[in-house]
């Protein structure tokens, strides 16, 4: 563990000289929401489907926030979490991720209908800026 301290403290003293003050917290906030998805899914896999639950929905808040995710699959997951707020029996909040779900794959399919412009690359198509989606 001392080792990896030193390479910790060394890799963050070269970020000082490499990175921006934003551009690092930008970095470590994507940390933090990876952490929180890493973390969903290791409770899931012990069974603790609440804590899953609770950290798949911070995650996906984080993501939708920071405009940091695949629209596709941020409204899969945010589907699947609306499924099991529908196994509790928490009408409300199984209504309101998926529709936040429907809300993003609609910018999707609205940019797929418009056709791509040129010059756009695929992944570049597929980051849209989603004003009316919200995850509470």
């Amino acid at each position: 563990s001392k080792q990896w301290y030193q390479r910790r403290v060394a890799i963050t003293a070269g970020m000082d000289e490499e990175f921006s003050s934003e551009e690092r917290n930008v970095m470590f906030e994507k940390l933090y929401t990876n952490t929180l998805f890493y973390l969903a899914q290791v409770y899931g896999v012990n069974g603790d489907n609440k804590q899953a639950a609770a950290h798949c929905h911070i995650t996906l808040q984080r993501q939708l926030e920071s405009d940091d995710f695949d629209p596709l699959d941020w409204s899969l997951n945010c589907a699947t979490l609306s499924q099991y707020y529908l196994t509790l029996g928490n009408y409300r909040s199984a209504r309101h991720t998926l529709s936040s779900a429907s809300s993003v794959i609609s910018t999707v399919e609205e940019a797929g209908s418009d056709g791509e412009e040129e010059g756009e690359g695929e992944g570049e198509s597929k980051k849209k800026k989603v004003p009316t989606a919200t995850l509470r």
